[in-house]
């Protein structure tokens, strides 16, 4: 079966996926499919083209792939830093010596408990 070209669609409705019935008014560009339509429901003539993804029930004519338009993911790639560098300044040596000195201390010491076995039977002193 030999398609239609879109040049045969001059004067006929078709059905657009997102705005209803649409009539061809006239062909612009023929080779991207690309071609003037005026909406039946709203009276409004736009630019439109003849594709799958737009048009309904249109497997007589031949129609144009169209790619679509992928959005770009905004990527960030963060630089490392070497803070070595940094480490260099006098001031900072300075700080880097006295903490070097410094030891890690236990802010609370735990006093020391008796640990008292159940197993051993209490005595008393006093019962004589």
């Amino acid at each position: 079966m030999i398609k239609r070209g879109l040049y045969d669609l001059l004067g006929k409705t078709i059905e657009h996926k997102k705005f209803g019935l649409c009539e061809v008014l006239e062909v612009v560009q023929p080779d991207e499919g690309k071609f003037i339509g005026k909406i039946v429901d709203t009276n409004e003539t736009k630019k439109f083209v003849f594709s799958t993804q737009f048009f309904n029930n249109i497997n007589d004519f031949e129609t144009v792939n169209v790619k679509v338009a992928k959005k770009a993911t905004p990527s960030r790639v963060h630089k490392k830093v070497d803070l070595d560098k940094y480490r260099n300044h006098p001031l900072v040596k300075k700080i880097d010596q006295q903490e070097g000195g410094y030891r890690t201390r236990h802010l609370y010491e735990e006093p020391e408990t008796d640990q008292v076995d159940d197993n051993e039977p209490e005595t008393d002193d006093n019962e004589d």
